[in-house]
């Protein structure tokens, strides 16, 4: 099992601090590292919200590496955090990522305006911390065998978990913006290429929809409000557009998102989102850029017609409705997200009886500490 090590933040006198994990609606029922992770990320925007939703640079998605045949690698600890003094830097433009020593990681974007890959803070925590929740939902992680699909289904309880946090945070569009953020990023990165391969093709495709329509509806409330266009305070709406743009097209090559003739199924209608997002971009003249081969995935869209700016033109209500109904737990009142596939939120029989050793993988002091609020970076 790899080293686990509890990540608590600093204060200004360099003594552990750690945010009590509050229940968000009913997903948080017990003890365990999705709490804390939700906890302390509540803390992180709320005690300064001006400094959460300003925009630095990060280093482009693995896929993205892998593209351009760079030596880049994603940071994946949402702690280790330097200062944004860049007095003594002067960063090679195609460095190793080495979490902003020498890359551009956490570095200002207003210092680097040609940079591309930039993120709001709270969007750059927010995708990180999706590594931890994926983390914590392997079994092969904490050496255990549960069933086979076990590792795809906790993906999609990480995917609905961030649906539900773009749902909660109605009425502040920066938090909602945040989540599409760490959405787009991890798509594009491949976080959630294991989700397509559970026996429930349906839900996998369901759930790669949802993510498209949320994201145009986003669209739209950001459209209502006056802030489509190259003057927009969101200093990252053309490569975020760029990432949900490619990201459709891609997972349609994973036999994903490819349409469904079943006209009742208002999810899959949003399998050429695609071209709604390209619509937006030429309507409000927004620049897509960041992925390198921006223009291959662009050249052979069609020219598609957007709804008038309304409430919800794009059904979000419904589609979300329609999507808990089909994929949610209990019948009566269908539940997405939550922590069903958490495995530290597992009673400590039900590690034992999957363990390849018998043994419990989590040790009591390390219980004791999540009880306390700390969460584990697995390294």
């Amino acid at each position: 099992m790899p080293n686990k090590g509890p990540k608590s933040d600093k204060n200004s006198n360099g003594t552990s601090s750690q945010p009590q994990p509050q229940p968000r609606s009913n997903r948080w029922s017990k003890h365990c590292v999705s709490a804390n992770l939700d906890a302390h990320y509540s803390w992180f925007v709320t005690s300064d919200y001006d400094h959460a939703f300003s925009y630095v640079c990060f280093c482009p998605p693995t896929s993205e590496v892998e593209d351009e045949d760079e030596e880049w690698e994603t940071e994946d600890s949402a702690d280790d955090e330097p200062e944004d003094s860049v007095e003594d830097a002067n960063p090679n433009p195609n460095p190793k990522c080495d979490g902003g020593k020498k890359c551009l990681c956490h570095k200002l974007a207003s210092d680097h305006p040609e940079y591309p890959w930039v993120a709001t803070r709270a969007g750059v925590r927010k995708f990180t911390n999706q590594h931890v929740h994926a983390d914590i939902r392997c079994p092969d992680v904490f050496d255990m065998d549960v069933f086979n699909d076990f590792t795809g289904y906790g993906l999609v309880e990480v995917a609905q978990n961030l649906v539900l946090d773009f749902v909660e945070a109605e009425g502040d569009w920066k938090e909602q913006w945040a989540v599409c953020e760490a959405v787009g990023i991890a798509i594009f990165g491949d976080m959630f290429i294991p989700l397509a391969y559970v026996d429930d093709g349906d839900l996998a495709d369901d759930t790669f929809c949802l993510f498209l329509a949320m994201f145009l509806t986003m669209l739209t409330k950001l459209e209502s409000q006056g802030l489509l266009g190259p003057g927009s305070e969101i200093k990252n709406l053309g490569m975020v557009m760029a990432l949900y743009l490619c990201t459709t097209s891609d997972i349609r090559a994973y036999g994903i998102c490819e349409g469904n003739d079943d006209k009742t199924n208002k999810i899959a209608a949003f399998y050429n989102s695609d071209e709604k997002i390209l619509a937006y971009a030429k309507k409000y003249n927004i620049e897509l850029r960041g992925p390198c081969n921006l223009d291959s995935y662009v050249k052979d869209l069609d020219q598609v017609e957007l709804p008038p700016a309304k409430d919800d033109p794009w059904g979000w209500a419904a589609v979300l409705k329609q999507y808990e109904k089909l994929h949610g737990r209990e019948r009566k009142k269908p539940k997405i997200g939550g922590i069903q596939y958490d495995i530290t939120a597992m009673s400590s029989a039900e590690r034992r009886e999957s363990s390849y050793n018998g043994k419990d993988p989590l040790k009591k002091s390390e219980i004791d500490k999540i009880k306390q609020g700390m969460f584990f970076q697995l390294v």
